[in-house]
């Protein structure tokens, strides 16, 4: 015992060591740190899971991001090659490009292929937003999520698109307005547990709220909107606001015991989301089902689907 103490305390220790400089935070130090910590932490999300797919791509990150904090992200990528290969990859780049909607302001590659290629934040058949849905996109930034959502609920749905980022809402309205897609409305506000005035990192597609940011936006919640809109559905939560996703839940809980919605939510931005989100989805709404799929050919761009079983 005295042996295995050792060890144990000194792999700790270098962990610690090495966070103090890693450079990613899903990049695989804190994550097999806090998952070292508490190795029943994913046992609930397995239990949820609902296809193949989704254990498979639980066990490539577990795998991926291990592999990276012992080696590095180059061996990873070759014990552990991600599920878009880098042809594959540039094939989807090459299709993005020849789009129309590349041309949109403040487009990124990845955003392009995520959104209008690969169509991220739906599953098809199983969790995707149809004719007449009510859809609020939480993270709207340059309205690239809101234009594919929009044109799937159709003139009889409505998507309200939630950006805090001062200097991306004009971009936002420019680009709605040059699609021309006319059943979306912009809210100028973030998402929370609590409505606030928070400060504000303006850094693009990664703009977040943060203590040291350099602007302050005004914070609502979905339950606070919902009820002040006095919206008689919810049929669909689209989540992608840079590792505030569990902060934005606590502030739904009303609206997703309602309205039961289907929801897409970003799990790659922090460490702990995949087992923090699922503990908080599961709490509020234990009925739901859950999916994970992945959107690059990078540990990111992975989103968690969420249904009633």
């Amino acid at each position: 015992m005295k042996t295995e103490s050792l060890i144990v305390s000194a792999v700790h220790a270098a962990f610690e060591y090495k966070l103090k400089t890693a450079t990613s935070i899903v990049g695989g130090h804190h994550f097999l740190h806090y998952l070292a910590g508490s190795p029943s932490s994913l046992d609930t999300l397995r239990t949820k899971l609902g296809d193949n797919a989704s254990h498979d791509l639980l066990d490539w990150i577990i795998s991926h991001r291990t592999i990276t904090a012992l080696t590095s992200r180059e061996v990873a990528e070759v014990l552990c090659p991600p599920r878009i290969g880098q042809a594959e990859w540039d094939a989807l780049l090459d299709q993005a490009r020849s789009l129309p909607e590349y041309e949109l302001e403040e487009n990124l590659d990845v955003d392009v292929v995520e959104n209008f290629i690969l169509d991220g934040y739906s599953l098809k058949g199983i969790c995707e937003v149809e004719p007449g849905d009510v859809v609020l996109d939480l993270g709207a930034f340059n309205g690239n999520s809101a234009i594919v959502l929009g044109r799937r609920a159709g003139q009889s749905g409505k998507v309200y698109a939630f950006e805090p980022n001062p200097s991306t809402q004009d971009v936002w309205r420019r680009n709605i307005t040059k699609i021309g897609l006319a059943n979306a409305e912009l809210v100028p506000m973030g998402v929370s547990s609590k409505a606030d005035r928070l400060r504000f990192t303006q850094a693009g597609a990664g703009s977040r709220i943060d203590p040291n940011g350099n602007v302050q936006v005004d914070i609502t919640t979905v339950d606070t909107f919902v009820s002040e809109r006095e919206l008689k559905r919810v049929d669909f939560l689209k989540f992608d606001i840079e590792g505030f996703e569990v902060d934005a839940l606590a502030g739904c809980t009303d609206t997703i015991r309602r309205f039961r919605p289907k929801i897409a939510i970003s799990v790659y931005h922090l460490h702990h989301d995949l087992q923090r989100i699922t503990q908080a989805i599961n709490d509020i709404a234990p009925w739901y089902k859950m999916y994970l799929r992945h959107n690059a050919n990078y540990d990111g761009e992975i989103v968690m689907y969420c249904v009633q079983k």
